[in-house]
């Protein structure tokens, strides 16, 4: 068995030398592909936002055809919509979980949402407030024909021309009233 001498062993700087050349390239490869993972997040995260607001929308579509529906349901062996406010509402249970936060009517931007009896006994309004520019058109025209009438900014829109009527009368908050029969 040969035992280990230090004189027996040879250094070899060529080597060192080759080593520290690669490191420079190599870190300049990872900043390349941390660069790459950034935008790359950045590209999905814009996307997330489009998509995280069509879902809002999309949310209160349904919350707000369901409550109308709820409404119609708990009033069918009544004359008329008397006595209907918000916390009646709440009471009957037939608020849509999703408009519901801390016991308080609240829409998905977190606007007051409102129900009562309307002018004419015989109808009832939902109110959205807060509701982004770029949801208020398009939540305006969901079902227009369904609705005795349509507000945006307590400006009633006309069924013959809602779209553009809407997309002249929505700012960057909105309160969108609902008035059905």
């Amino acid at each position: 068995m040969t035992k280990f001498h230090p004189a027996n062993t040879v250094q070899c700087p060529q080597k060192e030398i080759e080593l520290r050349k690669q490191a420079g390239w190599l870190s300049i490869e990872v900043l390349g592909a941390i660069l790459f993972v950034l935008i790359m997040i950045a590209a999905s995260g814009v996307n997330f936002t489009s998509l995280f607001s069509s879902n809002n929308l999309a949310d209160t579509e349904q919350a707000l055809s369901t409550l109308r529906m709820q409404i119609k349901q708990l009033y069918t062996s009544s004359p008329d919509y008397t006595g209907l406010t918000s916390a009646s509402a709440i009471k009957s249970a037939i608020i849509p979980n999703k408009m519901i936060k801390s016991n308080r009517l609240r829409n998905v931007w977190n606007g007051a949402v409102t129900i009562e009896a309307g002018t004419n006994p015989n109808t009832f309004v939902i109110s959205l407030a807060e509701v982004p520019q770029e949801a208020c058109t398009k939540l305006a025209t969901y079902q227009s024909g369904s609705w005795v009438d349509v507000k945006v900014n307590g400006s009633t829109l006309s069924q013959n021309s809602i779209v553009s009527e809407a997309a002249n009368q929505c700012t960057d908050t909105n309160t969108l009233t609902f008035t059905s029969n």
